[in-house]
């Protein structure tokens, strides 16, 4: 479940970065993008969706995709929400590693909650900067959904909803830059 927050890659808009961030676009991103994922919680369809994702993340990793360094830091981010890790308590984690390796910060000068908004940083960034690569993105979406729609149609309501809040969100990242 913890990739479950990959189904919002879309919505975010490959470098390193290290030293002092600015927090306003990261803050807002990530509170919006916890609000969004409250909804996804114990949802085999959302599983399945951020898995289909997630293997396009590793195929761009191993074609060394300039995408690839955005798509890890969200996934490494999305983990460290979902399973409760807190970098400042255990530096050493697996995940918190990954983090600062992603985001240029070997020292571990940056705070948990500024590494956290690094990530998300580093993956709206590297989004905004392939507008064709966010289009792509967005149809595969589509086309999940209306796969998830045909099987569980049930869950149709939820997904069209959510599609609308994932706009919403996408929305907001873009105007404030």
């Amino acid at each position: 479940m913890a990739l479950v927050l990959f189904t919002l890659m879309v919505a975010l808009l490959t470098t390193g970065y290290a030293g002092r961030m600015e927090k306003r676009d990261a803050d807002v991103d990530r509170d919006a993008l916890s609000n969004l994922v409250d909804g996804l919680k114990d949802k085999p369809s959302a599983e399945f969706k951020a898995r289909v994702l997630r293997t396009l993340g590793d195929y761009l990793c191993a074609i060394d995709d300039p995408q690839c360094d955005g798509e890890l830091a969200l996934q490494t981010e999305a983990e460290l929400v979902q399973d409760g890790v807190n970098c400042d308590d255990t530096p050493y984690h697996d995940l918190c590693v990954t983090a600062r390796e992603l985001v240029d910060d070997p020292n571990g000068s940056l705070s948990d909650d500024d590494l956290k908004s690094a990530l998300v940083l580093l993956a709206t960034e590297s989004l905004e900067n392939d507008p064709d690569y966010v289009t792509l993105l967005d149809q595969i979406s589509v086309d999940i959904n209306a796969l998830i729609c045909q099987r569980e149609p049930e869950e149709c309501e939820f997904w069209s909803n959510h599609e609308e809040d994932k706009k919403k969100f996408e929305n907001g990242v873009m105007q404030q830059d």
